[in-house]
Formats: structure tokens, sequence, C-alpha cells
């Protein structure tokens, strides 16, 4: 299995993004391996061995023809 980790990008201070994981630990990335568009605030994930934005690695999901269902509480669906 493959490690996979979402960080946010807390802040970009010369050549390194300093980053919080979704778990709480803090890093810096090189931000040589970090795509290119990257901001403040963007989210991405470290999944084997590179980082991409979550919005490209959603996009990698639905064009591999993954399908998402989302599970409502009944309180949203007008059950009880």
């Amino acid at each position: 299995m493959l490690l996979e980790i979402i960080y946010t990008i807390l802040s970009i201070n010369g050549d390194y993004a300093y980053c919080r994981s979704d778990n709480g630990s803090y890093t810096n990335i090189a931000l040589a391996l970090l795509p290119e568009d990257i901001d403040e605030g963007d989210r991405v994930r470290f999944y084997n061995f590179s980082y991409e934005t979550v919005s490209q690695a959603l996009r990698a999901v639905f064009e591999r023809g993954a399908s998402v269902s989302l599970t409502l509480p009944r309180i949203f669906l007008g059950t009880q």
C-alpha cells in the first residue's frame, strides 16, 4: 500500500513551502517538488512519491472511472 498524505500550504518562504498535514504534523517541502502553480492555502496530496494539488488528484480519480457516493444523514433526507 502506498503512503498518501494531504498537506495544506501555510506559507511560502524562499524555495520552501511550510505545510501542515491533515494529521497535524508540520514540514517544509521544496517548491521544486510541488506543482508550479501552488499558492498559500492550497492543498496538495503526496502519493506515489510525487505531489499534486488535491483538485488534480480528484480529476485523476474521475478519469479512471471511479464513482463517488455521498451518504447524507437522514435529517437531510426528510426522514428521522
